[in-house]
């Protein structure tokens, strides 16, 4: 999830947003995530990058294991994305 949710970000940044302080609108109701319609192209975008990294990170609570938290990116094998 991480790693998708990473590579989102870096392609939006590529396209000239600013991931870190970018503001968008959103609401949470009855578990489902609602990216708002008004927005910029960068607002709605980044707003779709979470909504897929939360969604992700739901679907796959059952094998989240606390000891890798923190684990060190360096040791994890490069992978590539084709999207």
């Amino acid at each position: 999830c991480c790693w998708v949710h990473d590579y989102c970000y870096a392609q939006l940044e590529e396209k000239g947003c600013n991931t870190l302080t970018q503001s968008y609108k959103y609401r949470v109701a009855w578990g489902l995530v609602t990216c708002a319609e008004r927005g910029s192209y960068c607002q709605t975008q980044l707003c779709t990058c979470d909504q897929k990294f939360v969604y992700c990170l739901k679907r796959n609570r059952r094998s989240y294991n606390p000891h890798l938290q923190n684990y060190w990116r360096s040791f994890c094998k490069t992978k590539t994305l084709v999207c």
